[in-house]
């Protein structure tokens, strides 16, 4: 009889044993999955994040290469608009385009590299015709008829400029002045605008002030 307990004792502690094992080993076995989920969900992040800046980088030097080719295309409409006046003016194409194309006779025209001014005479007297290709310069001119200005001077706000005089006749010179400018007039603050013709010794001959706002020339 006690033997039999005994067998019995033992049979039971190894059926706890196993039933142990049972609901145990399940639990671990979860827990041990449910580690390799969560690793395989942060793995797929970071590559998704990876091609993220990927395609980041991928885009920024797209648009780098969009601003050149931007860049390169304004140059080059530039460039053709320039070379289309200029050989209008040239042939003498462009007066067709100025108001009294009869009565109109160029008188004067020279070119910068990246400008270009012309005098020409119609039924209303003497018109100065100036572009520049710059918008960040800006450019005040006229007509000369008294042969004893040889200088002329550009003031604007603090700024003085010198302008460049050249003959056309006997009778006539053109003088213009390119200079950069930046706009910042408001109603309150104006530019100083004063222009001075003078002759070989500094004797001023004539003068001219105003206020305005230059930007609103153009």
């Amino acid at each position: 009889m006690k033997v039999n307990q005994k067998v019995i004792l033992v049979i039971s502690i190894i059926t706890f044993v196993i039933a142990a094992n049972y609901f145990i080993e399940p639990i671990e076995r979860e827990d041990d999955t449910k580690e390799d989920d969560d690793s395989e969900e942060v793995s797929k992040l970071k590559r998704e994040l990876n091609q993220l800046h990927i395609d980041h980088y991928n885009l920024e030097a797209e648009n780098q290469i969009l601003e050149r080719q931007k860049g390169q295309l304004e140059d080059t409409v530039f460039e053709l608009r320039f070379e289309l006046r200029k050989n209008w003016i040239d042939t003498g194409e462009i007066i067709d385009y100025l108001p009294f194309p009869e009565s109109t006779k160029i008188l004067f025209k020279d070119y910068g590299e990246a400008s270009y001014i012309m005098l020409y005479q119609d039924e209303t007297w003497n018109n100065l015709v100036k572009w520049h290709g710059d918008p960040e310069h800006y450019y005040l001119g006229g007509v000369i008829t008294d042969s004893h200005m040889k200088q002329v001077h550009v003031w604007l706000n603090e700024h003085v400029y010198e302008a460049t005089i050249v003959p056309v006749n006997n009778d006539y010179f053109v003088w213009y002045s390119i200079f950069e400018y930046e706009s910042k007039s408001t109603s309150a603050n104006r530019d100083m605008i004063k222009m001075e013709a003078m002759d070989e010794d500094g004797n001023i001959l004539w003068e001219e002030a105003f206020e305005a706002d230059l930007a609103s020339f153009y």
